[in-house]
């Protein structure tokens, strides 16, 4: 997929919503105004910017983990891969579990086809529901109001 900017996005990169949640008794759906329109989720412009950071993440942890396993001989790299993410997720760093999925899935393919997949996450969190259909909600409830 190509942002409007002509930056190209693979089709397997995660697209979710940066849903949050509102207290209160009334449902609430959490958008921002840009430009006139109400938009739930990442612009294409922060979905690039999200790609990018990940795509930099892959490069990293692939060179930090063939350096690993050039000083460890004896290490399984599907192991020492395990040990990789457990850190890279302990660190606090702004990427979501389908991010760290798919950075992990990219560090495996570039480290080669022997390694295993990862075991994904079983649980499921507000981040992992695909919501680009909550503008058109918005849009909807607000219809009736004149503010």
């Amino acid at each position: 997929m190509a942002t409007e900017l002509g930056k190209v996005i693979p089709d397997d990169f995660p697209r979710q919503g940066q849903l949050g949640t509102v207290s209160g008794v009334q449902p609430k759906i959490p958008a921002r105004r840009i430009a006139g329109r109400f938009v739930a989720g990442l612009t294409s412009e922060e979905l690039y910017v999200r790609y990018d950071n990940c795509l930099d993440l892959v490069q990293q942890l692939t060179a930090y983990t063939q350096a690993k396993l050039a000083t460890m001989p004896n290490a399984k790299p599907g192991d020492l891969l395990a040990r990789v993410r457990r850190s890279a997720e302990s660190k606090g760093w702004d990427v979501s579990r389908l991010e760290m999925d798919w950075i992990f899935s990219k560090v495996a393919d570039r480290l080669g086809s022997d390694i295993p997949a990862l075991p994904r996450r079983s649980s499921l969190a507000v981040e992992d529901v695909d919501a680009p259909h909550i503008e058109t909600l918005v849009e909807r409830a607000l219809r009736g109001r004149t503010d």
